[in-house]
């Protein structure tokens, strides 16, 4: 295992070389070359991702990018399985995390445009076997801008290893828990709260969470890599999972049941498919453009995040950039992102498998977005 490791390594050192002597940084004699790779962008953007896991020792990231409703480049770097030596490529298939709140909101306000859900409707209404606190009654807008009241994890529950066959039966982990504050007074960010809203969508589309997110949010979006994982099944380019351990090595990560918290975060995806759903999003193919303001209204509230967060998404704006949407995930053997600047008309979507390497996650995002900016079509 430790040779494979080390052999990976050398070749990215090598890839990193290559950078240097290719995209020119300081050679003066690779300048020649730098021109003319001035509208070559997948080849500029594949070096720099190859530099880019080399130089924040990552195993494996996939990335994808579109400008104007159009999927302008996909890549990957480093390894999806590092122990068979398995590249990660634009086709790796894993686990994005906390980006599924905002397919999960996004269906929601699907039904609210059609009716079948209200948003000042009070939980039980849909979830009759949620119980009634005395704090205040539990609306469906609290649930899907963390204002609910309903507690994050308790202790080791951010890594979960109980099968749960319903959402029902993952609600009983901590529906009878007494609810933080009364429902509207502060700003919790839940998971658990995500997974309600799961079981809201089932209620009232008569579909179950997966078939319904499949139907109308994946299948609209062209999203053909997207759904639940279920670690007993065999995915074609599913990533493994790593974590650094106490000496920083890089080491395998648990293996997390994610079933307590699809809605929240349970669903695997490929970094292209995000970019897929950030366009349909943005384009109005998913919900209203009406709708997707109404998604980003901070809720005044007595405590907020220090990034503004509406329905499933946090948003703020650039001086140089512009408005802004963005999710991002961080679970076992997971660090994800996935971007819209609304007014660059670009969508980015960043999956890495390695656990709490979001700020490293969040580099590469960076850089891939300020070269398409200077040098992509």
């Amino acid at each position: 295992m430790r040779r494979v490791l080390e052999d990976v390594r050398s070749w990215q050192r090598s890839a990193l070389i290559s950078v240097v002597l290719f995209v020119g940084l300081g050679i003066s004699a690779a300048a020649p070359c730098l021109a003319q790779a001035d509208t070559a962008f997948p080849g500029l953007a594949q070096q720099m991702l190859d530099a880019k896991v080399v130089e924040l020792d990552l195993v494996g990231v996939s990335v994808a990018i579109a400008k104007d409703g159009v999927l302008v480049w996909e890549g990957g770097a480093g390894l999806r399985d590092r122990e068979r030596n398995l590249p990660a490529g634009p086709d790796m298939v894993h686990r994005i995390a906390s980006i599924t709140k905002a397919m999960t909101a996004t269906a929601v306000m699907q039904l609210v445009e059609s009716g079948e859900v209200d948003l000042e409707g009070p939980l039980q209404d849909y979830v009759p076997s949620f119980p009634e606190s005395d704090k205040g009654v539990l609306r469906i807008h609290h649930l899907l801008n963390h204002t609910s009241g309903i507690r994050h994890y308790f202790g080791r529950e951010n890594r979960p290893t109980e099968r749960y066959e319903s959402l029902q039966e993952a609600m009983q982990v901590f529906q009878d828990r007494e609810l933080w504050f009364p429902p509207g007074e502060k700003f919790l960010y839940t998971t658990y709260g995500y997974t309600v809203l799961g079981a809201v969508i089932e209620s009232a589309s008569g579909r179950s969470y997966e078939d319904y997110m499949q139907e109308h949010v994946f299948v609209p979006a062209g999203m053909t890599h997207t759904g639940l994982e279920r670690l007993e099944e065999d995915v074609p380019n599913r990533s493994e999972l790593y974590r650094r351990d106490k000496e920083n090595g890089l080491v395998e990560d648990l293996k997390t049941d994610l079933s307590v918290k699809y809605p929240g975060g349970g669903v695997s995806s490929t970094a292209g498919d995000l970019v897929r759903f950030g366009i349909a999003f943005s384009e109005g193919r998913l919900v209203r453009a009406e709708t997707v303001e109404e998604m980003l209204i901070e809720p005044q509230v007595e405590s907020r995040r220090s990034v503004p967060y509406g329905f499933g998404w946090m948003f703020w704006d650039d001086e140089n950039l512009g408005r802004i949407l963005h999710q991002d995930g961080g679970q076992s053997g997971t660090s994800t992102v996935l971007r819209i600047y609304r007014d660059r008309s670009i969508v980015v979507a960043v999956l890495g498998n390695v656990a709490r390497t979001g700020g490293e996650i969040g580099q590469i995002q960076k850089a891939l977005v300020d070269l398409l900016i200077e040098r992509g079509p």
